[in-house]
């Protein structure tokens, strides 16, 4: 950026990470459900998320219905402030929870899991209030991140012989 008396160069710092453990995520409508060989299983809740969702879809379907436009906006705001502060703390708690775990994701595209053609209408807005890639972005903040695409972890081993396959 150019200043009047000097020129800022902004540049991302590169944190060199002991990792001590590694926790796999799955990502589940109501859930992240995760597994490092050190603890075991570990739930996070995701329920009040949804509530607050839920919520506030019915307030901005009755601020529509009543073409209160100003209201409607007004709800699509606080709706998204509570969804934001919800997805901070939890990134800030897993931080806390996992210090120096490298945490791995499914890379989750929505895509197929909202599409008309493959999916039924109270499914795809389950699906579309989960806000996966905010979560893994916002714990990519804090700590070391991996996203795994689903279709390589389905894909057999090529180079297994036949007694290693399952």
């Amino acid at each position: 950026m150019l200043k009047d008396d000097r020129v800022l160069i902004p540049f991302k710092s590169t944190k060199v990470v002991e990792v001590k453990s590694i926790i796999a995520w799955e990502s589940n409508e109501l859930s992240l459900d995760g597994f490092t060989p050190s603890i075991g299983f570990v739930k996070v809740n995701l329920r009040l998320l949804q509530g607050v969702k839920i919520f506030y879809e019915r307030k901005k379907a009755t601020a529509q219905s009543k073409n209160k436009r100003e209201i409607y906006e007004k709800y699509v705001k606080r709706e998204r402030n509570r969804e934001k502060d919800y997805v901070n703390k939890l990134a800030k708690g897993l931080a806390a929870l996992f210090p120096n775990a490298v945490h791995v994701f499914e890379g989750l595209e929505k895509g197929d899991l909202v599409s008309r053609k493959k999916t039924s209408k109270p499914r795809r807005k389950r699906n579309a209030r989960t806000p996966w890639k905010l979560i893994q972005r916002k714990l990519s903040e804090k700590v070391p991140v991996v996203r795994v695409s689903p279709k390589t972890l389905l894909e057999p081993d090529h180079d297994a012989g036949p007694s290693q396959r399952p």
